[in-house]
This record gives structure tokens, sequence and C-alpha cells, in this order.
């Protein structure tokens, strides 16, 4: 894959900028474009040069931060040491600011529909993923799908935990999930 061109660049700097300025007010609906500008050192009217309105910068960057979080999982079960892949659980957990901002992504999807439909296709693309995974290495087609349902819910669940208060027994509880559905090899 190549490099983003500078168009695609300043739209991820104009979307980091919204997720900086959600993470720092704590809310959505009190950022405002121009808050977003002046985060990403540009003009306000720049902003709207790369997007329509506020929703589509926040819609862009949901996509990219659950897409984030799958890739990370993905990356995870490919360790195949116990210790390893914890210590990568641990640092995906550790993320405050990419939990803060999936816990305002999930509050926001029970006002949003089109927030709320990314997460859903997000979560079942993720849980399709790994059941197909279990399938691969012999599991059984319906308890492939349970366990890959109970690993989002978990993920998801510690995710969204870490953004409140970290927690060693959440991260434990994940880990167990993860090392059950994907044994490691020590």
């Amino acid at each position: 894959m190549g490099r983003p061109s500078m168009s695609e660049q300043r739209r991820i700097e104009i979307g980091r900028a919204l997720q900086t300025c959600m993470i720092r007010s704590g809310s959505y609906q009190t950022t405002t474009v121009k808050d977003i500008a002046q985060e990403a050192g540009v003009a306000t009217g720049l902003v709207h040069h790369y997007f329509t309105n506020k929703d589509e910068i926040l819609h862009m960057m949901a996509d990219n931060a659950l897409l984030e979080v799958a890739n990370v999982l993905e990356d995870v079960l490919r360790i195949r040491q116990g210790t390893e892949r914890r210590a990568h659980l641990h640092q995906l957990l550790a993320d405050a600011s990419r939990s803060r901002f999936l816990l305002q992504l999930y509050a926001l999807s029970l006002s949003m529909t089109e927030i709320r439909e990314l997460v859903l296709a997000h979560r079942l693309e993720l849980a399709q993923s790994l059941a197909a995974r279990l399938q691969r290495r012999g599991c059984a087609e319906d308890a492939a799908r349970r366990m890959a349902d109970e690993l989002v819910f978990l993920l998801e669940s510690a995710v969204l935990q870490s953004a409140i208060a970290p927690s060693d027994a959440v991260e434990q509880l994940l880990a167990a999930a993860v090392d059950r559905a994907f044994p490691p090899t020590d």
C-alpha cells in the first residue's frame, strides 16, 4: 500500500483533531468545527473543503478507530507465545485516548443511527472473522460463532472499561478467553 496523498493526510489530521477535541471536552456535541480547525492548525474553511460537516469527520474517525481495534486483535491472535500476547492485549487496553474515544462513539451510537450501524457492522465483521478462524482450526460452526461472539463482547467491554478505569481483572478475563479460543504455544 502506498503512502497517503497530501489530501488524505490532511483529512487524517483533521480527523485526529476531532478526536483530540472530543477527548479533551468529553463531548462530540460541544466540539465545533472551529475547535477542530484550531486543533488541526488549519482555517475553518479548509475543514469544510475536506468534509461536508462534523458528522462526516466523526464517521471517518469512528471507522478508523473500530478497524484499528480489530486489527490489533488480529495481530494479538497471530502471536503464539502467551506472555507476549498478554503484553499486546495490555497495550491495547492501556491506550486511554483510544478507549475514551471509543466510549464516546458507543454513547453516540445510542442517538446517531449512522454511528450505531457502523459499530454494529464492525462488530459483525470481527465476529465473522473470528468464527471463520476458529472453524479453520476445527471448531464446529455453532461453537465457533458463540466463542467469537464472546470474544467480541469481552473485547468491547474491556476496551470501554479501560476508558473509565483500567482493570487487571477485566484484562485477565479477556486474555483467558483469547487463550481458550486460540491456545498459545507455551
